[in-house]
């Protein structure tokens, strides 16, 4: 029985760090994983012969662990024929097909290879209960519920202050920009109402309104994302109800939370459930403009609810502890490969 540590295998989505599934799943969480496994990470092969001129790594690890790329059947075999354990880690409907518009539809050949996935695996991690119920109908063995671990505050931050317009706030990448911008009637409804807020927008272009004005923007970037969100008063994630948006794993909201802002959010997927006490999820417009007309109001509720927030990422949704329940879970893995 050897004494070294485990060792891992990351087969990323892609190689760019800027994509949010392999910033947050795995690079991220590697030095927090440090000290109980060995591990390597490299972007997924798609084609055969990548596969053979890595089959070394494959073969030595104790687990390789397949992040979100749906690769073809034949790249799945032989990954699968030299590996001594698969994990397969996904956080979205890899499933379904994403159009530019935002909705989504029925992918044969990308239902065709999660399915396979699924059954090669011996561990799905899935980021949600929605998507372990996909695994699960899609014939895993083993399934288990992992969200993105959400970064606790680095630094005290004060209060923005009560003598200037309610900042209301996004965060996002550009595909979900309409997602924000479709809010435009409630924004001027509510300035229409004598409200005093603003808009404030990190992402990789400014959001497009006709009408509403009272927007700031600012570029994304990893060093100014916490700042960006310590400074808003209320997190807005507004989604479209579909089969890929049930799908998403709140970390957004989750993110505002840990800042101990309160959320507006849709009331799809795990939205309602994960936010619950924190803010307000809405089905309709009506209960959307509501819910912000009641946050802009009153400080006191936003206080009160971003206390509740804080605490409850630090419980169940933080960094750390996420990474314990993913070292337990592919310690069981290892246990298995070496046993």
């Amino acid at each position: 029985m050897t004494n070294s540590l485990p060792r891992l295998l990351w087969l990323t989505q892609g190689s760019s760090p800027k994509l949010p599934s392999q910033r947050l799943r795995v690079l991220e969480m590697l030095p927090l994983l440090a000290a109980d496994f060995e591990q390597a990470h490299c972007p997924a092969p798609t084609t055969i012969m990548q596969v053979w001129r890595m089959r070394r790594q494959l073969r030595a690890a104790d687990v390789v662990i397949l992040q979100k790329e749906l690769v073809s059947l034949a790249v799945l075999t032989l990954i699968r024929h030299f590996a001594r354990q698969l994990t397969y880690d996904f956080d979205d409907a890899v499933h379904l097909r994403l159009l530019a518009d935002g909705s989504c539809r029925a992918s044969r050949k990308r239902s065709r290879r999660f399915a396979a996935i699924c059954r090669a695996a011996d561990l799905v991690i899935a980021g949600n209960s929605i998507l372990a119920a996909e695994a699960e109908c899609a014939g895993c063995r083993r399934v288990a519920i992992l969200p993105t671990g959400v970064p606790l505050p680095t630094a005290s931050y004060p209060p923005p202050p009560a003598d200037t317009p309610v900042r209301l706030g996004w965060i996002g990448t550009d595909v979900n920009l309409p997602y924000i911008e479709a809010l435009e009637p409630i924004f001027l409804q509510l300035q229409s109402e004598g409200l005093v807020f603003s808009l404030h927008v990190m992402a990789g272009r400014a959001p497009r309104f006709r009408q509403f004005a009272a927007v700031e923007f600012l570029p994304w970037s990893a060093s100014a994302e916490e700042a960006f969100l310590a400074s808003l008063d209320v997190g807005l994630m507004p989604l479209a109800d579909n089969a890929h948006t049930r799908g998403k794993c709140a970390y957004k909201a989750l993110r505002y939370m840990s800042l101990s802002k309160p959320v507006v959010v849709s009331d799809v997927g795990v939205n309602a459930e994960w936010t619950a006490g924190t803010g307000f999820a809405a089905t309709t417009e009506a209960e959307m403009s509501d819910a912000l007309r009641k946050l802009i109001i009153s400080g006191t509720l936003r206080t009160q609810m971003g206390a509740i927030g804080s605490q409850r990422v630090a419980r169940e949704f933080a960094r750390p502890v996420l990474a314990t329940r993913l070292r337990d879970l592919l310690l069981s893995i290892c246990q298995t490969s070496r046993g």
